[in-house]
């Protein structure tokens, strides 16, 4: 609803799209699905598993790992655009 959630408008940033028009409701919705579909889909995972499954959650937890690892990588190489404002097209502006 208030695109880019609570935490920007605090930090005093806007999310634009490639035109520098503010980002629509959807690609702002888009770009948090990409942002958070790592986690959600390990939690997904776990909750479609069974328990007894410990030797199909160990891959899973170091995927998940992986992932977080390159975005650690990938926030150190490039930090002014994250792979998620790439993939949705968005940038971060301040207000």
């Amino acid at each position: 609803l208030l695109r880019g959630g609570l935490s920007l408008r605090l930090f005093g940033m806007d999310i634009r799209d490639r035109r520098g028009a503010r980002a629509s409701r959807l690609r702002c919705a888009g770009r948090a699905l990409i942002l958070g579909s790592p986690l959600v889909a390990f939690v997904l995972a776990l909750a479609v598993l069974p328990t007894s499954s410990g030797g199909v959650l160990a891959p899973l937890a170091l995927a998940l790992m992986a992932v977080f690892g390159l975005g650690l990588v990938w926030s150190v190489w490039s930090p002014t655009r994250g792979p998620h404002d790439l993939i949705a097209g968005t940038r971060l502006v301040p207000r």
